[in-house]
């Protein structure tokens, strides 16, 4: 008869209800759109965890003098305001403190510039389609579509775009400043003027 009773006042149903227990509420709906990772202010470093086939995004810019680390083995995409929206005005993001590629892939499109020196270890990935103003240390694999406005050194793989005489893509694939690279570096580069191999 509790048993009874106790469904009579939740409205019945089939899930049996223990006396002494209250049901449970509904889950809130899911949010419309994931926080973006770093929001501004960005007032402390900042570790941004982006799991497997994932992909997050940093729009709009940021300044901070905090560090900026990437891990988890997704992709963290630094753009103006949408990974599919290209060109248009250069945002800055700019991290004081360095930023450091643990796992992972950090995109930097051609609508951003990443303010900041640049640590990619053995298991990172960079992808530079627009900009990094600072000095790259790559342990990892970094592929160049457009410029590195300071030195590199290349410790993993280093690949640039179609054509390192930057004919072949819009923005000249560059480095101003030094580049150099250890004895276990690779760079993958296509050396034939016809851009063919």
């Amino acid at each position: 008869a509790a048993s009874s009773c106790l469904l009579g006042a939740c409205g019945g149903g089939s899930t049996p209800v223990r006396p002494g227990v209250s049901p449970m509420a509904d889950p809130p709906p899911p949010s419309s759109a994931p926080a973006e990772p770093c929001p501004a202010p960005v007032t402390a470093n900042c570790a941004v965890d982006v799991p497997y086939a994932q992909t997050a995004e940093m729009t709009g810019g940021r300044q901070s003098e905090h560090a900026l680390t990437l891990r988890g083995s997704g992709e963290l995409v630094l753009t103006r305001q949408s990974r599919n929206v290209s060109g248009g005005a250069v945002v800055d993001f700019r991290f004081g403190g360095g930023t450091t590629v643990e796992n992972g892939f950090l995109s930097v499109r051609d609508n951003a510039n990443l303010r900041s020196d640049v640590l990619v270890q053995s298991a990172g990935h960079l992808g530079i389609g627009g900009s990094v103003t600072g000095n790259v240390t790559n342990h990892g694999a970094m592929g160049l579509l457009g410029s590195v406005i300071g030195d590199v050194i290349n410790d993993g793989t280093l690949t640039p775009a179609a054509s390192i005489y930057g004919t072949a893509v819009p923005v000249p694939v560059r480095i101003q400043g030094n580049f150099s690279q250890t004895s276990n570096g690779t760079l993958v580069a296509v050396i034939n003027p016809a851009g063919d191999g």
